[in-house]
């Protein structure tokens, strides 16, 4: 009988969260993102426009206003310095979608990718393993939500969208598995009486695959995430009054764990440790994963409420972000978290 133990190593030696954005007004939507050079960028939605602040050798650059209209940030590594961004603002009377790229010093002019009739909103980014750059958004152009997708070499330069054939909703997440393959979630609601669910499609041989739901609508599902990671591929999502975690396995998706909370994200390091986080309402919790799972961690503690989450990983450390409220704004606060392990021996008898 072989008998081993893993020991999670997490590192004592982090910073104390400290808020990275301006006092005074609410912030919210914060995402993370770090470029292959450790830069550490910041994005969040606060007085109506899109702010910015961005570490070097651990000197934090001073919050900027990059947009001075715009909602629904995110960010993506791209190779080297380059960091890419999108968002949604009013643009011609609606809704459009928008994208930028940071060169290592400077924002490019913002870019009307989606520029069409329609709404267009909640972007998602995910940057390929040879450097395309993949944009994923909801539309309303064809008279119903339904997701769009557009692709870029640069970041700069962006041809036409199409939208994904019966990919109908909102909230797109996308993520490059291990093989190379795109995998796709969002949520759908088929109409007012009925719940959200969660659909989920591949892109294979440059053709998407038919959206396959992945709940069953007895409960509201929403806020998918996506993450990859050494030989795995995860999900996860809010699903009534708890949280899901699912992985990728043998051409379809599985279920890992279920915890009681809301807004999860998740993201993998290079050395295979999974960390889930998510709120409660008045505090933000997590566990990771190497083969075994961690006790919960706690963090973001406030008597006002915590929660809005984003996590990115590069080498062994998490990067997160998050709005936490003080009693009269909610606002952003960075952490960083890293991960090891290590092995006692097995013993045989």
């Amino acid at each position: 009988m072989g008998l081993g133990l893993a020991l999670f190593l997490g590192s004592g030696a982090e910073a104390s969260p400290a808020p990275l954005s301006p006092a005074g007004a609410d912030a919210r939507r914060p995402s993370v993102a770090v470029s292959t050079g450790v830069d550490i960028h910041v994005v969040w939605e606060q007085s109506g426009g899109i702010w910015h602040r961005w570490q070097r050798d651990g000197v934090w650059s001073d919050p900027q206003q990059i947009v001075p209209e715009g909602e629904d940030p995110v960010l993506a590594a791209g190779p080297g310095d380059i960091i890419y961004l999108a968002w949604s603002q009013v643009f011609g009377g609606n809704f459009e979608v928008f994208a930028s790229r940071w060169d290592g010093s400077t924002w490019s002019p913002g870019q009307n990718v989606s520029s069409n009739g329609g709404g267009s909103a909640t972007p998602a980014l995910v940057v390929s393993p040879g450097g395309d750059v993949h944009l994923f958004w909801s539309d309303t152009t064809p008279g119903t939500a339904t997701i769009y997708h557009a692709v870029s070499s640069d970041g700069l330069a962006w041809p036409s969208a199409t939208p994904i054939s019966a990919a109908q909703g909102l909230n797109p997440t996308a993520v490059f598995a291990p093989d190379g393959t795109l995998q796709l979630a969002w949520q759908h609601r088929a109409g007012f009486a009925a719940k959200n669910r969660i659909w989920t499609s591949t892109l294979q041989q440059s053709v998407w695959q038919a959206p396959v739901p992945l709940t069953d609508g007895s409960a509201h599902a929403i806020s998918p995430r996506l993450a990859s990671g050494p030989g795995q591929t995860l999900l996860t999502w809010q699903e009534g009054d708890g949280i899901r975690l699912a992985a990728w396995q043998d051409g379809s998706w599985q279920i890992l764990r279920s915890e009681t909370g809301r807004q999860p994200a998740i993201a993998l390091t290079d050395n295979g440790f999974l960390y889930w986080a998510w709120s409660d309402g008045k505090e933000l919790l997590a566990r990771h994963r190497f083969h075994l799972w961690s006790q919960l961690s706690h963090w973001g503690q406030s008597a006002f409420g915590s929660g809005e989450t984003d996590l990115t990983a590069r080498g062994r450390q998490v990067y997160k972000v998050w709005t936490q409220n003080n009693g009269q704004n909610r606002q952003v606060y960075f952490d960083i978290t890293a991960l090891g392990n290590t092995y006692l021996p097995s013993f045989f008898k």
